[in-house]
């Protein structure tokens, strides 16, 4: 069977494969209550990730035929081709060549699914292995309008896609009935084992008449925008270059200050940003720092030396003089430390570019941060109220911008892929638990009203959970074996039983609330999970028993919930919380 994938349009050849089966405009406001009012609700903020680098060539599916109906197409991306974490809304493919008149490709479905694997095996299935992949187009008329070459088309989700941001991410795009045209969508080529396709011919209009398990391999993979809903946008500009600013042992000098200017391009987004992070350049120090952190709009290219002159009218205050931020030791380079924002919600709007002020007062030690070499983008000075820059230089934080709508996801770095689990509090019979998650893993201020933990092996439906769940606030740094004293602030968040649905691993298995919680932003938060019910046919939460060093004094467990006291160990488990 000869069937033309690829379309070298550069060069305007076919490239003829043999194949036996191809397969808040303006400034922002704060957070918190007003005078006991209830807040009105933030927007949700979106961005855009483009992944489009690397020689391009054109590719006939999944869209192209009109004469084969039956095709899967399956991509993979690795996390940092996509740049972020949150709800896929929208996937958008670009076109190699132009389309004159709106193409139709009816009973299209799109999967999403998470992958631990750098290279598809081509068993389509078994290549989505971390957690049940998701249909976010279902078995619809996928319309495409005609567009100029280059030019990108939306493919509108019905259910939205949970990315976490730290797996590899699968697009598979399945249609069982001819397309009424042709559209050609462009690929990245050189990496390997990236597209896994097949196809048949449409013998019977909505059916797969060839119901292929598996597909042939190329490296190629689609060039892709991802639009999200909320979450957190990396700008991660590819530098690995060391600079110890803006958290840094800083006593002597009398403090720092530093911005740093990010373009509107670079963002793509807009939309309230209520966290942010700064990306790790080698394994951290245990350090306290106070500090103010200030956001605003500046229509600047590049900064100028004048602080107050670069911005473009009012900053806004996210973080007032903290005085107590502590970033954990044993976080290794290339991780995100979130800095707690917790006085105000900075509204970007999108169209000028963003400036990130850091007033440091004090610091402990230097930690290094993650910068590249670009002109103009950063003015550091000695002296946390210093007036002016001491200079314009030439490199640029790497920093993570939280837009509302997205959830708080610790995710370890050996969970899943450890394979242990601990038993609570989705399998034991009988048991207790607490755990603690640092200000600097979590970054945003709200109200949390649900929480879920990732399952590391497969488990069945389960409806005999009966629990309590109690959240509290803790200027600890580790727990003690002591579970009502490591309880400042406790709250009962839920109580009672909880029916369990069967899960895959990778799934998130969710505890809603009864009562929210509300999470001030700056202090670490104390998790404890107590009760009795379930059966080893249930699944257990992905545990971290590989780092000590980073979880030292961060879960206590017992098997019994009555008990008082517990066993503290050095790990932690996986977990996402979900903010109103």
């Amino acid at each position: 069977m000869k069937r033309p994938i690829v379309r070298n349009t550069h060069r305007n050849l076919a490239w003829l494969m043999t194949i036996s089966v191809l397969a808040l405009a303006a400034c922002g406001g704060g957070g918190g209550g007003d005078g006991g009012r209830t807040p009105e609700p933030l927007a949700t903020g979106t961005f855009t990730r483009t992944f489009n680098t690397g020689p391009a060539l054109g590719i006939v599916v999944p869209f192209w035929d009109s004469v084969w109906g039956d095709v899967t197409a399956q991509f993979l991306f690795t996390a940092a081709e996509v740049g972020g974490g949150g709800k896929i809304v929208t996937l958008r493919f670009q076109r190699q060549t132009a389309n004159a008149a709106a193409t139709t490709c009816p009973n299209t479905t799109i999967r999403l699914g998470h992958t631990s694997i750098a290279d598809l095996t081509g068993t389509y299935a078994t290549d989505m292995n971390q957690g049940t992949p998701l249909i976010v187009f279902n078995n619809a008329t996928l319309t495409i309008p005609s567009g100029a070459a280059g030019s990108w088309f939306d493919v509108p989700l019905t259910t939205p896609f949970g990315y976490n941001g730290t797996d590899n991410l699968v697009v598979q795009v399945d249609r069982t009935t001819i397309c009424s045209g042709g559209v050609e969508t462009a690929v990245r080529t050189t990496v390997a084992n990236r597209l896994a396709t097949s196809f048949a011919a449409d013998a019977t209009a909505g059916t797969a008449d060839n119901n292929t398990t598996t597909g042939a391999l190329f490296a190629y993979t689609a060039w892709m925008q991802f639009v999200f809903s909320g979450g957190d946008n990396r700008l991660d500009f590819g530098g690995v270059v060391s600079n110890t600013w803006p958290f840094a042992d800083n006593n002597a000098l009398g403090g720092l200050r530093i911005q740093n200017l990010y373009l509107a391009s670079e963002i793509n987004g807009s939309g309230p940003i209520t966290g942010i992070a700064y990306q790790t350049n080698a394994t951290t120090v245990a350090g306290t720092y106070s500090y103010t952190l200030t956001m605003g709009h500046s229509t600047l290219a590049a900064l100028t030396t004048n602080y107050a002159g670069n911005y473009s009218g009012s900053p806004t205050v996210v973080a007032n003089a903290v005085a107590t931020f502590t970033i954990p030791a044993g976080v290794p380079a290339g991780q995100w430390i979130w800095v707690p924002i917790p006085d105000g919600v900075f509204t970007y709007n999108g169209t000028d570019n963003l400036i990130v002020e850091v007033s440091t007062t004090t610091g402990t030690v230097s930690n290094s941060w993650r910068t590249t070499s670009i002109v103009g983008r950063r003015a550091p000075n000695n002296g946390a109220t210093a007036p002016t820059a001491a200079v314009v230089d030439g490199f640029a934080n790497h920093i993570a911008l939280r837009f509302n709508g997205g959830p708080m996801e610790v995710i370890t770095p050996t969970g899943i892929a450890g394979g242990v689990g601990d038993a609570m509090p989705f399998w034991a019979v009988n048991g207790k638990r607490q755990y603690l998650y640092h200000a600097a893993e979590l970054g945003t201020k709200g109200t949390i009203s649900k929480l879920a933990c990732r399952a590391v092996l497969p488990g069945a439906a389960e409806t005999n959970f009966s629990y309590t769940v109690l959240l509290s606030h803790s200027t600890a740094s580790t727990l003690g074996t002591t579970y009502a004293t490591n309880l400042s602030t406790p709250t009962t968040v839920f109580s009672g039983v909880l029916n369990i649905p069967a899960v895959l691993v990778g799934d998130w298995l969710e505890i809603p609330f009864s009562t929210p919680f509300g999470y001030n932003g700056k202090d670490n938060l104390v998790v404890e999970v107590s009760g009795t019910g379930g059966t080893a046919s249930g699944s257990a939460c992905a545990l971290d028993l590989g780092n000590a060093a980073r979880y030292t004094g961060r879960r206590v467990f017992s098997g019994v919930s009555s008990d008082a006291a517990g066993t503290l160990q050095d790990n932690l488990i996986d977990m996402r919380f979900t903010l109103n």
